[in-house]
């Protein structure tokens, strides 16, 4: 199978966060996946919806954005960079721009037709449905709760039952909707918690010892502790049986171009198995194309190892024919704490909030041939 490194069309657009991910200091950049003849080409990344293939899908090279919830050169969304790196999208016709937003303003992209894609959490996507928004998760890319606390290593906090009247750095205000379902799971009454949103200094304010603990993520936390801070995590899957963030797409993309999302979700789905076999080597192609993160070799591999069956969902999820799929569990359970919590007025449908229509597609493509690629891969770092 060709193994060409498809061009990364786009630098990406990196605002100034304040939202979910988001860093307040980081310069508006994307970096170029390595290739010694590739090209770079600037975007074309009009607003306008894309013209029609006779097959239903775009056609071949159209520019497919993908928005994201947090900057975007991070562990967290490193299967779509190996998917774009290994060729997968490439095989599908498609040429990915990725884009930074807000993470509140993830479900408005994607219903504005600014991106065809974007990975909100379920509690955005249920909002933004329950507004009046025509989106629809089409690829439950985790699931599993990949969200928790990380507490300084000499702390008396010992489990999230121990959160209860203490301080937790949060990313916005809006972050309380997914902390409070995790730490009342845990039997903390959440309104003797004080959250206090201080966006990307959340690990500066830990060290500081101006908050107990931080809300993190799989992905965020590992690094964190790579750069050398002495932390612990407390996972919230281990209370909390949730899913976290997703892909959407707009209701008219699905209708009008279904082999398209059928085609960006398998890609995704191959790189997130690539990530699986061979977490090295995935850490490679990470460093080697998000030099900004910083890290060697090593760290990056024990990052990836430490949060892959987490952001994958693991063994059960990656070697089965399940890749892709929601769970109706787990967003009857976050649809409750919705209500609860006064985030949707009444519980939306699930139909409304989620496909499984893809997910056999997702899955239909021979796991062998992407063994034989991790099991191949030519490493670029020393």
């Amino acid at each position: 199978m060709k193994r060409t490194l498809a061009v990364l069309l786009a630098a990406a657009m990196m605002l100034s966060l304040t939202a979910c991910g988001g860093n307040g200091n980081a310069q508006p950049q994307q970096e170029q996946p390595k290739q010694e003849e590739a090209k770079q080409e600037e975007p074309k990344a009009s607003e306008e919806a894309p013209a029609k293939g006779t097959d239903g899908k775009l056609r071949r090279n159209e520019i497919v954005r993908v928005g994201f919830t947090a900057p975007v050169a991070g562990f967290t969304w490193s299967p779509l960079l190996i998917a774009q790196v290994m060729g997968y999208f490439d095989e599908e016709g498609i040429d990915v721009v990725f884009e930074q937003s807000y993470s509140s303003s993830a479900t408005r992209m994607v219903a504005a037709n600014q991106v065809e894609f974007s990975t909100p959490g379920p509690h955005l996507t249920s909002a933004g449905i329950a507004s009046g928004m025509d989106i629809i998760s089409v690829f439950q890319w985790y699931p599993v709760d990949i969200f928790g606390f990380a507490v300084m290593e000499d702390s008396d906090i010992k489990t999230i039952a121990d959160l209860e009247g203490k301080k937790i750095g949060t990313m916005t205000p809006t972050t309380a909707n997914q902390v409070i379902p995790i730490i009342e799971a845990a039997g903390v009454d959440s309104s003797k918690v004080e959250m206090i949103p201080v966006g990307d200094a959340r690990v500066q304010q830990l060290t500081e010892k101006t908050v107990d603990a931080v809300w993190t993520w799989d992905g965020e936390w590992q690094q964190w502790k790579a750069e050398g801070i002495n932390i612990r995590y407390l996972s919230g899957q281990e209370v909390y049986k949730s899913s976290s963030n997703s892909i959407i797409a707009s209701t008219q993309l699905v209708a009008e171009y279904p082999k398209l999302v059928e085609g960006f979700s398998r890609a995704l789905a191959k790189g997130s198995y690539f990530c699986y076999k061979n977490p090295r080597a995935a850490a490679d192609i990470i460093i080697s194309n998000w030099t900004s993160l910083l890290v060697d070799l090593d760290t990056a591999e024990e990052i990836v190892q430490t949060s892959v069956n987490f952001m994958t969902g693991g063994k059960e999820v990656m070697e089965g024919n399940t890749i892709g799929q929601h769970s109706d569990d787990s967003w009857n359970l976050m649809m409750k704490d919705y209500v609860r919590m006064g985030i949707v007025p009444e519980e939306v449908p699930l139909e409304k909030c989620f496909t499984n229509q893809f997910v056999e597609k997702i899955n239909d493509w021979d796991r062998a041939e992407v063994d034989k690629d991790a099991a191949e891969y030519q490493y670029v770092s020393k």
